[in-house]
């Protein structure tokens, strides 16, 4: 989660559920339902505290950016052969 959190330059927050996809489930069904007008706001409501926050790290994510970079241009140079 960290090298995502780096590679993204975004905080992730990792919920402290071990019912995860059954928690989104019940977000989306409450929304459906008409119970919240949308997902933010029936996350807001229903959402367990997040466990662990990754924090990304700045000089890395600038790295992955780099790389990144030169991803791209040599997917460029191989296209062109």
């Amino acid at each position: 989660m960290q090298t995502l959190a780096d590679v993204l330059g975004k905080e992730i927050k990792v919920a402290d559920s071990d019912q995860t996809c059954a928690l989104g489930a019940s977000i989306f069904a409450a929304v459906a339902a008409g119970i919240y007008n949308d997902v933010v706001e029936a996350q807001r409501y229903m959402s367990s505290p997040a466990g662990t926050v990754y924090i990304p790290d700045k000089d890395r994510h600038t790295i992955y950016n780099i790389l990144y970079k030169k991803y791209l241009y040599l997917g460029k140079v191989a296209n062109n052969y």
